[in-house]
Formats: C-alpha cells, structure tokens, sequence
C-alpha cells in the first residue's frame, strides 16, 4: 500500500438515502460540488471521563462519547456550479443530505449532514473569489 495525493479527489452532495446502508447511499443521484480546493475535519473525536480511585492515587482516562466533527471544504466559488447552487439550497434547509467523498483510488466514504455554513473568504486583487462551506454531519462516516 502507498499514500496517495489528494489530486483528483472530490465530493458530492444528493438528497438523503432511504436507509443508512452503503448500497442505499450507492443508490441516491449525487452531484459533485465543483472547484474543491481542501478538505478539512472528517472524522470522530471522542470525550473522555476521569476517575481517581483514592487507593492509586493514578487519575484513569477512558473514553467516553463521541462527536463526528465538523467538515470543513474549501471551494472557488462559481456560481454556474450545479454542486455549489445545491449547497446553497441544503443551506437554507433543514434537512439532511448524502455527503460522498470520493477518493482517487476509488475509496468512498459516505455520511448525511446539514450545511451549517457557505461563507465567502474574500482575498485580495492578484486572488481567487474562494468560499467555505461547513457541513455537521447528521450520521456516523459509512466506508465503501
């Protein structure tokens, strides 16, 4: 096995899957949100809890539960983008929606979420009109 680079990767958005299986996410109609630039914040974090038995005197860690974090993903904006018109009307939704990343070796990893964010960055003359977009992921991460 070798790491590969991110070039090629990217992300689509779709309407929620009936179930919450790999072949029900396989099954929903996705669109790619155009001119990805990063990609930032998948995963799990756990909390954790401390206890100190009195005998020990050693403070024992465990983990606890968990959050899926916050993703964050870094785009040029272009407003013709089927992908980036979609993000805009998941953000004024409540609704959750299928989130794909597809890596170029042909990984996926599938989740639900709600955008919470689609925010421009601003820059100045000599760079790009770049925006971020933050999605809270509404299930736990599915690896196909």
């Amino acid at each position: 096995m070798t790491v590969t680079t991110n070039a090629g990767n990217m992300i689509k958005i779709g309407a929620a899957p009936a179930g919450l299986t790999v072949s029900d996410f396989d099954n929903v109609t996705t669109t790619e949100i155009g001119w990805m630039r990063s990609l930032s914040g998948l995963g799990k974090a756990y909390n954790t809890s401390d206890f100190l038995p009195m005998s020990s005197r050693r403070v024992i860690t465990l983990k606890t539960s968990y959050t899926n974090q916050v993703l964050t993903i870094g785009v040029g904006i272009v407003n013709a983008d089927a992908g980036q018109t979609q993000v805009k009307t998941a953000l004024d939704s409540d609704a959750s929606y299928t989130f794909a990343i597809i890596y170029q070796a042909g990984d996926k990893i599938y989740f639900t979420g709600q955008v919470t964010g689609f925010t421009e960055d601003g820059g100045d003359a000599n760079g790009f009109r770049t925006g971020t977009i933050t999605v809270s992921p509404t299930s736990d991460l599915y690896a196909a």
